[in-house]
């Protein structure tokens, strides 16, 4: 059997393109801004806080072969335009089939894991509840604040105009009685 160490590679895909089986792969990490925070009633300690990720640069290794054409025709594709791209990177076993690794759920629902999905969220794609109930609040907030400023700014202009009718009413029934 082989050894596990040296059988482990890398399938990488990107935009659904396989470009194939990768020898080594470094600078999958990601470094987070720590901030401090001081909390006002909290003289004990102080708030260490996650603030932006700053995502390290990714390097693939592999050797010349027959699928190498293939590599090279997609590196040149994306010379031409320069956008982002959606990449899976998955670890291989020594028998070619993927290795899964087990992840504690507190891990997934940890501060840290928010921060790193900030642009990869959509609504029920999560085991953080709170992240969906938070979005619908700021949508249906963004939606009622300004309609209900325009239904009160028409509510008031509506009863000033009756207000100045009800008084021009009055004025011009006040100068038919003097006369």
């Amino acid at each position: 059997m082989a050894d596990p160490g040296l059988g482990l590679r890398f399938q990488v895909t990107i935009d659904g393109q396989d470009l194939g089986n990768w020898q080594k792969c470094d600078g999958l990490g990601v470094e987070y801004e720590i901030k401090d925070y001081n909390e006002g009633g909290q003289n004990g300690f102080v708030h260490r806080l996650p603030g932006r990720a700053k995502f390290q640069t990714v390097k693939l290794v592999r050797p010349v072969d027959a699928t190498s054409i293939e590599v090279a025709g997609w590196l040149a594709s994306v010379q031409l335009r320069l956008t982002r791209h959606t990449a899976h990177i998955s670890v291989l076993g020594p028998d070619g089939r993927p290795v899964r690794f087990e992840v504690h759920k507190e891990v997934l629902n940890s501060a840290t894991s928010v921060e790193t999905m900030r642009a990869f969220y959509a609504i029920g794609a999560t085991r953080v509840k709170l992240l969906d109930g938070l979005l619908a609040l700021a949508l249906l907030a963004g939606i009622a604040v300004p309609t209900g400023h325009q239904a009160m700014k028409w509510f008031v202009k509506r009863r000033l105009k009756r207000a100045q009718a009800g008084q021009v009413r009055a004025e011009a029934a006040e100068r038919r009685d003097e006369r």
